[in-house]
């Protein structure tokens, strides 16, 4: 089956609720309506929202931020970023992201091709599962893996200097340790962070 092409204007999609409080998203290409190419959608994370660490057996993503600053966990690498950032998640890569800035932010996610996304639909339309032999149903029906809680845990909306992406109220011994430790995520930041 061949695509069709298709413009979806500002207010066109599917708007759903989001799983946190205050929190949306605007799906505006579903697989049905790409020959599953591709899914994308525009999420409204407020403060605080956070990923599963996960990753996807057979699809790659996209990540573009849109508004707000966020922590992208990648593999190893830990790294943050704010409008204009784009994050790329291949397939099978364990990932996880989280809004640390101090106001709601946007994101425009893109997955290909869209088997992944159908489990944001999904989970949207049914909601979420009430046991954990659902939720590794759903994951599995759509080729996700759940590694885990979010490791990004311990970055807070309050201690982090958008404009330097530095951190600030993680003790220091702590900062050495995750920036020496080979067991521990990598973090980038400016020159001599």
């Amino acid at each position: 089956m061949s695509a069709k092409g298709i413009v979806i204007p500002a207010d066109g999609g599917r708007r759903l609720d989001g799983l946190t409080p205050g929190g949306r998203f605007d799906l505006k290409l579903v697989g049905r309506d790409t020959a599953d190419s591709i899914m994308l959608f525009e999420e409204i994370c407020p403060v605080g929202r956070k990923s599963l660490y996960h990753l996807h057996r057979d699809s790659d993503e996209v990540i573009w931020v849109v508004a707000g600053e966020f922590s992208f966990k990648i593999g190893d690498e830990v790294t943050t970023g704010g409008p204009g950032t784009c994050a790329f998640m291949p397939r099978g890569v364990a990932h996880a992201w989280k809004n640390i800035g101090n106001d709601t932010g946007r994101l425009v996610a893109l997955y290909t091709p869209a088997a992944a996304g159908g489990y944001i639909e999904e989970l949207l339309e049914e909601g979420r599962p009430q046991t954990p032999e659902e939720s590794k149903a759903l994951a599995d029906r759509h080729h996700w893996e759940i590694v885990g809680p979010n490791p990004l845990y311990w970055i807070k909306s309050d201690t982090w200097y958008p404009c330097c992406r530095s951190a600030r109220g993680i003790p220091e011994q702590a900062l050495q340790e995750l920036r020496t430790s080979p067991s521990r995520p990598r973090l980038s930041g400016p020159p001599g962070w």
